[in-house]
């Protein structure tokens, strides 16, 4: 695979009972979160993070700021974080995204 290639991460699929980040859509878990992390009447705000490097990490931000790691991926390839593009999707659901890209 050249360049970067594809991460999927899933935030609170299979009904919200976990989430994971795959190497390629819909392909097998790198890593997995047990448990419920979205909710039908609050914003949650989710962190993509890959300043450490060759680590992809799902962070969860409480209100007042607090990050919580979610899932962490081990080291990746070179050049499997080179990231120049992102999508965001729901699948099967109805969803709201703010997406905010830079520092946090």
């Amino acid at each position: 695979m050249g360049g970067g290639g594809v991460f999927e991460v899933v935030i609170g699929g299979w009904g919200n009972t976990k989430s994971a980040i795959r190497r390629s859509r819909a392909g097998a878990n790198v890593v997995e979160f047990a448990g419920p992390v979205l909710s039908a009447t609050e914003l949650r705000t989710f962190v993509l993070d890959w300043s450490t490097p060759r680590v992809l990490k799902l962070l969860s931000k409480s209100s007042s700021g607090a990050l919580t790691t979610l899932l962490e991926t081990p080291q990746q390839p070179e050049s499997a974080l080179d990231m120049k593009t992102m999508a965001v999707s729901t699948l099967g659901c109805t969803g709201v995204f703010k997406v905010q890209v830079g520092r946090v």
